[in-house]
């Protein structure tokens, strides 16, 4: 007669079910659920499942890449169902883990996080990460590497499309819905990355080492770690750089003093890929024996890839070299996490319940997904893009405006709509934006690919209106992907300034993942439409647009670049002791011209307009304890449609213990308005909104600040408001 394991029985309390079984594994067995092996072994292109049997191994990776076409991997259900297989196999039966680049989406592909935050919608990115979540799980995927919540800092890093943008406040808002989404039904859980500061990388390099002050840390980097902690998230994923020349897999300062010490974090610090064996490299380890030792004494509890815990943990228990009790609290942390996803539980293994439906994870079930996120799809897409101009009103199209000619490397490439990260085996191929528009226009249109210039300025002679369609590739995006610059790819700009020449209506759709160098385009094109790969609802999204089916209700997450700096200009910005000279801008002086971008940060039109009253404040004194001021300010649509627009509030401190940020973005509504309609907007303000991360010392605490209330960070009338004491 067979004994249920304490372990297996969910009749009994968690903690004691994960302690009955952490009491029963073998020091080897305990390295083997803090190691993450690749789920394809690199040799004989299958999976491992011996190392599972024998409790070598109690987490995978299931990815391809940044980019889908490098690795050749088996649908991720077919996979995982061998794993879990396995893992029922090995001495404990315990499930195993199975970690994936979910990043926006798996058998859906959502925009890229940077789109997603270009619609300035917390609720819509949390749906988005709900059906990304669904599936996941319903594939046994259980822990996705994301969101990253690093805050860019470098326009031409092939990463700023994997972010949610500059800003500290953006970020940490778009981090917790993510988290709230991929969390939501308890089946699949988030790791926010790369803690700390990797978004300080240079273009050349996506690991080095970063020299970041602890005020910049608090008040810019660490907010949207700490916005994700709060949100529940489930694991944190340290960067493979190094900050002042300690790396983050052996930064016990920031990871066991701040994130699980101070913060409290409960869950699981997932290294990045190979991050621990890496310390031999970079010759802060001796050796890899080493280098576990200080991984772990650091906070670092599943190594990626590595495989230095598993060689070496169960060794430096034997001589008495590690703490034991750091190790059993790494292992502990992880059989919570896998209690809480069901692997522990024998009848239900790898594909646990969701809570809000029965367990019926099948092809068909994941099928049936397809409509609903489809139409969320389309939904994001739309988000995703930004009306930059729209000279005459060009756009929406006129319904008569006749012969329309769609041309661009973009035009009839469905696959390069949807970004990096993307996973090589989907349901079904997106459309193209020349298939939608075939179905919409008819006749009125014709289409030339990217391939030949010549016939597509000819056929721009023959049509009434040009639509092309230029960006940068997905592959020129992603991890080791940086770009020498930001314009448009060699032939690109040449091909536009041919069809302007034509004296022709001219529309451009820039399709990319960088913040680009606009100006060029914007000098020839009457309309222009800023796209961050859309993803599978792209050219339905796109055409919406174009055809005025939608409004453009995206606002820019970043600022826009008008010269090639060595880095992205954001709020958070110190600012100048000394004025800047207007031709300094101009003329692309470096240090002056920071003051002057292409586009600032919220901008983007739509397709009617706003009026924005001055900005009254309830009081201009604000008691630091306990007290409230609100912000108030009129907004009207002074245009013939109904639209939607972001009401930003910004925040400049004008005294305080320290240089602070030139502004900051502090809150922000939506407001929907019918034309001519006018509504008032309001921001409940106290003293702890200013404090920026610096809670700890009074003596930074601002004193008197600039309020701005307007459509984006360089429109509105400011307000002085004193804070006292």
């Amino acid at each position: 007669m067979s004994t249920t394991p304490a372990w297996s029985d969910p009749d009994r309390p968690p903690e004691s079910r994960v302690e009955a079984l952490l009491a029963a594994l073998t020091p080897e067995q305990k390295a083997g659920q803090l190691s993450v092996s690749t789920a394809v072994d690199p040799v004989r292109l299958e999976l491992d499942t011996e190392a599972i049997e024998r409790g070598e191994v109690g987490a995978l990776i299931y990815s391809a890449g940044a980019d889908p076409g490098s690795v050749t991997l088996p649908p991720a259900a077919e996979l995982t169902e061998r794993a879990q297989q396995a893992a029922r196999r090995s001495p404990h039966g315990v499930g195993v883990l199975v970690l994936s680049d979910v990043i926006h989406g798996l058998a859906t592909t959502f925009p890229v996080p940077l789109g997603l935050a270009t619609g300035w919608d917390p609720d819509l990115v949390r749906r988005c990460a709900v059906a990304a979540a669904a599936e996941a799980a319903d594939a046994g995927l259980h822990l996705s590497l994301a969101p990253m919540v690093d805050i860019a800092q470098e326009h031409r890093w092939g990463r700023v499309g994997e972010t949610f943008g500059t800003e500290p406040e953006l970020s940490a808002r778009c981090t917790s819905a993510t988290v709230a989404g991929f969390q939501a039904d308890g089946r699949f859980a988030a790791t926010a990355k790369h803690f700390v500061g990797y978004g300080l990388v240079r273009a050349e390099q996506d690991s080095e080492t970063l020299s970041v002050g602890e005020q910049a840390l608090r008040t810019v980097h660490l907010p949207p770690f700490r916005a994700a902690v709060e949100a529940g998230c489930r694991a944190i994923m340290v960067g493979l750089h190094d900050v002042d020349g300690v790396p983050m897999h052996a930064h016990r300062a920031l990871v066991r003093d701040l994130l699980k010490g101070a913060w409290g974090f409960p869950g699981v610090v997932v290294s990045d890929w190979d991050g621990i064996g890496q310390l031999v490299q970079l010759g802060v380890a001796a050796d890899r024996r080493a280098a576990a030792r200080l991984a772990l004494e650091a906070g670092v509890d599943l190594d990626l890839a590595s495989g230095v815990y598993r060689e070496q943990l169960p060794v430096l228990l034997a001589d008495g070299d590690v703490d034991p009790a750091l190790v059993d609290d790494a292992v502990r942390r992880v059989l919570r996490l896998k209690l809480d996803l069901g692997l522990l539980d024998a009848a239900t293994g790898s594909r646990r319940p969701s809570r809000a439906r029965p367990a019926t994870h099948t092809a068909s079930h994941t099928a049936s997904h397809t409509s609903t996120h489809t139409a969320l799809a389309r939904e994001a897409a739309i988000s995703s893009a930004v009306l930059i101009k729209n000279s005459g009103a060009l756009l929406p199209l006129h319904p008569n405006v006749g012969l329309v000619h769609l041309c661009g490397p973009f035009a009839d490439d469905a696959e390069a709509l949807l970004g990096s990260w993307v996973f090589p085996s989907r349901p079904d191929r997106p459309p193209s934006i020349a298939e939608v528009l075939a179905d919409r226009l008819g006749e009125n249109l014709m289409v030339t690919d990217g391939r030949f210039a010549d016939l597509a300025l000819r056929r721009s002679e023959e049509a009434d209106l040009t639509v092309a369609v230029v960006g940068t590739h997905p592959r020129c995006s992603g991890e080791d992907r940086c770009l020498p610059d930001t314009t448009l790819p060699v032939g690109q700009l040449e091909l536009l300034r041919a069809l302007a020449a034509l004296g022709k209506p001219l529309v451009v759709l820039v399709v990319t993942a960088n913040p680009p160098l606009l100006r060029p385009v914007l000098d020839l094109a009457d309309a222009v439409l800023l796209v961050w790969h859309p993803g599978a609802g792209g050219a339905e999204g796109l055409a919406d647009l174009l055809l005025g089916d939608a409004s453009p209700t995206g606002r820019l997450p970043v600022f826009l670049p008008r010269t090639e700096p060595d880095r992205l200009v954001g709020t958070m910005d110190r600012g100048l002791g000394r004025r800047g000279r207007s031709r300094d801008a101009g003329l692309g002086r470096y240090l002056l011209g920071l003051g002057a971008p292409e586009l600032a940060l919220g901008f983007g039109l739509d397709y009617t307009s706003y009026g924005y009253s001055g900005v009254e404040l309830s009081r201009d004194w604000l008691p630091r304890r306990a007290g409230v001021v609100r912000a108030s300010v009129d907004v009207t649509n002074t245009g013939g449609r109904a639209g939607s627009d972001v009401v930003q509030l910004y925040a400049r401190t004008l005294v305080a213990g320290t240089v602070r940020p030139t502004i900051r973005l502090v809150d922000w509504q939506r407001v929907t308005l019918a034309p001519g309609e006018t509504r008032r907007v309001s921001f409940k303000i106290t003293a702890r909104t200013f404090d920026a991360g610096q809670r700890t010392d009074p003596r930074l605490r601002p004193t008197e600040v600039e309020l701005t209330v307007g459509p984006d960070a360089a429109r509105g009338t400011p307000a002085r408001l004193r804070i006292t004491d």
